[in-house]
């Protein structure tokens, strides 16, 4: 049974919402002596502290419990308070299993904070069929998909894109999907110069995001900050080579020379060298989406689900 503490509709109380989850946690736990497992979905902040109090609970009332930590920013998090890290570690010490998205996220938390109750499951997708492409200019296409805001380094990008040689002589092509500042993200085109060359979508889904997912050429992902981005593992089951950023997991998912391109958030000129590659030998690009295509089956749904099955066999064989 799924639980929510947050409601999606801001206008409800949200502490009443959340003392009512408790209770609904409560009453379950007391009722159903057959849950043996309660798996707990986290991400930094507010998140943090609420499932905190939903993971002390399910442990006073003798359940296994597993703490699945999704937050990008969860080092900051932690590194935030003297008084909160204590608290924080002692949640995560208490877990039975501490799931991450990555073996980079897992360093840290094996190495940073000593813990030793960690796992990694990277987050699942579906594996799409692919439709044929038909290429509609010769124009080098690039997707950003994701919240319009700083962290996700979109603004960055745009300053960058409007100094790019091959952007401002009309050779690449920005579409950007997803919802956020769009007051800034449109003084910014107004400011550079740029409207015509960056298309915006909005938020897409479904069969928008698969059509746009098939096609354009690169996914791009300049982010400061990520957990692992369901972004890229989505454009790589596409075959898109992905140009990211060296933060959070996304190491673990492009594989520079393989089916992408890293950089450094703070050295964003570095795209410089990369889009000179890319235009002296565009046969990359075919080499690296089918490399993408191959490596994102590893993150296929039954592959995950399999995994986690196999974390609660062995959560439920220790003592």
């Amino acid at each position: 049974q799924l639980i929510k503490t947050y409601p999606s509709d801001f206008s409800r109380n949200r502490v009443i919402y959340f003392l009512k989850s408790l209770f609904s946690l409560v009453q379950k736990l007391l009722k159903d002596k057959n849950i043996n497992v309660v798996h707990i979905h986290s991400a930094s902040n507010g998140s943090f502290l609420r499932k905190s109090i939903v993971l002390l609970i399910s442990k006073s009332l003798t359940r296994k419990v597993i703490l699945h930590i999704h937050g990008g920013s969860f080092k900051e998090f932690f590194a935030s308070s003297r008084i909160h890290s204590k608290y924080i570690l002692t949640i995560l010490k208490m877990s039975d299993v501490v799931i991450c998205l990555s073996e980079e996220w897992k360093y840290y938390f094996n190495n940073q904070l000593g813990l030793n109750n960690v796992k990694v499951l990277s987050n699942p997708i579906e594996y799409p069929e692919l439709a044929n492409r038909e290429k509609e200019s010769d124009q080098l296409e690039l997707l950003f998909l994701g919240a319009v805001v700083p962290t996700k380094g979109i603004f960055d990008l745009l300053e960058y894109l409007s100094t790019n040689k091959y952007f401002i002589t009309g050779r690449i092509r920005l579409h950007i999907g997803g919802e956020g500042d769009s007051y800034h993200l449109n003084k910014l085109l107004q400011q550079y110069g740029i409207s015509d060359s960056v298309i915006q979508h909005g938020w897409v889904e479904n069969e928008e995001k698969s059509s746009l997912m098939t096609m354009i050429d690169i996914f791009i992902l300049p982010s400061h900050i990520e957990a692992l981005p369901m972004s890229i593992l989505e454009a790589m089951s596409y075959a898109k080579p992905i140009i990211s950023t060296r933060v959070g997991g996304i190491p673990s998912l492009v594989k520079e020379e393989y089916n992408g391109w890293l950089y450094n958030p703070s050295q964003i000129q570095q795209l410089d060298i990369i889009f000179d590659e890319i235009f002296a030998d565009n046969t990359k690009l075919q080499i690296y989406g089918n490399n993408s295509r191959a490596e994102a089956l590893k993150y296929d749904i039954r592959t995950v689900a399999a995994k986690l099955n196999s974390i609660y066999t062995d959560v439920l064989k220790l003592n």
